[in-house]
Formats: C-alpha cells, sequence, structure tokens
C-alpha cells in the first residue's frame, strides 16, 4: 500500500521545497499564537478574572465601586500591554 501511493515522499518534499522557494514566507500560513503577547498566551487576564470572581477570593470583601476600578484598571493594563505588543 505505502509503495503504491499516488507521490512519493521524494516527489513531495521537492514540491514542498520548490513552493517555499517560489512565494517566501507566507503570513497566511504563520501561527496566530506566535504574534501573542505573554499575558494574552498564558491566558493570566482570563486567570486573574475568574480568580477575582470567586466568592471566598480575595475580590469578595472590596465594595462595588471598587471591583469597578479594578476592573477598569485592569482593561487599561491589558489593553496598554496589547498595544505595545503589537508595535
Amino acid at each position: 500500500m505505502l509503495l503504491n501511493q499516488p507521490f512519493s515522499a521524494k516527489h513531495l518534499l521537492i514540491r514542498h521545497c520548490e513552493f517555499a522557494a517560489k512565494f517566501g514566507r507566507l503570513p497566511n500560513l504563520d501561527p496566530y499564537g506566535r504574534q501573542l503577547s505573554f499575558i494574552q498566551y498564558y491566558l493570566l487576564d482570563v486567570i486573574l478574572a475568574v480568580v477575582s470572581m470567586r466568592q471566598d477570593g480575595p475580590a469578595a470583601k472590596i465594595s462595588m465601586e471598587e471591583s469597578e476600578s479594578l476592573s477598569l484598571l485592569l482593561f487599561r493594563l491589558y489593553t496598554t500591554i496589547f498595544v505595545q505588543s503589537k508595535i
């Protein structure tokens, strides 16, 4: 079965190398995960939000106004890091 494949491994390797030499690096074949910042890649913003929403977590003892200001602060921090990582 392996010997009767439509393309041999050698022929397929040559075709892939010729394609890469002809077109070079294609951005649509580059995984998006390589462009993520450290915080985005490891989901630290999501983990922080989940931990802060727990009933017995550190955010359970703060008022609603403090919680909203903390959320706004985290959002500003996240967007600042995100914008700087895209530059």
